[in-house]
């Protein structure tokens, strides 16, 4: 999905349950990066891309908790 703005995107209309997604760069400055998440019902998530090193990580803002990439899904 493109993001609307420069630095996110909303995805919407999330099945609940397990959801696998990638993240791409621009140019590609990075390798993609792929997570998998849990989608709860009727709910909403949020999480920030985290950079440390080499490694990318998702902050899960609800449970507090960083997720690691999955590699290939």
């Amino acid at each position: 999905m493109p993001r609307y703005g420069k630095n996110y995107c909303i995805l919407s209309e999330l099945s609940a349950g397990t959801a696998h997604i990638e993240i791409l760069f621009e140019q590609n400055k990075f390798p993609a990066q792929k997570f998998t998440i849990n989608v709860p019902e009727n709910s909403g998530r949020g999480f920030i891309l985290h950079k440390d090193n080499n490694a990318f990580t998702l902050y899960d803002l609800q449970q507090k908790k960083y997720l690691p990439a999955t590699g290939d899904l």
